[in-house]
């Protein structure tokens, strides 16, 4: 779910555009999620 939510969200967040993700929020889950993943 979780690697889901990162493909999704490079294109919008599940269709809610990038901007609408708090920044800290896309970081923590970014980084969470994007570990070991260039």
């Amino acid at each position: 779910d979780e690697k889901s939510s990162v493909a999704v969200g490079k294109s919008g967040g599940g269709g809610k555009p990038n901007s609408d993700t708090p920044a800290p929020l896309l970081l923590h889950h970014h980084s969470a999620v994007v570990t070991g993943i260039p």
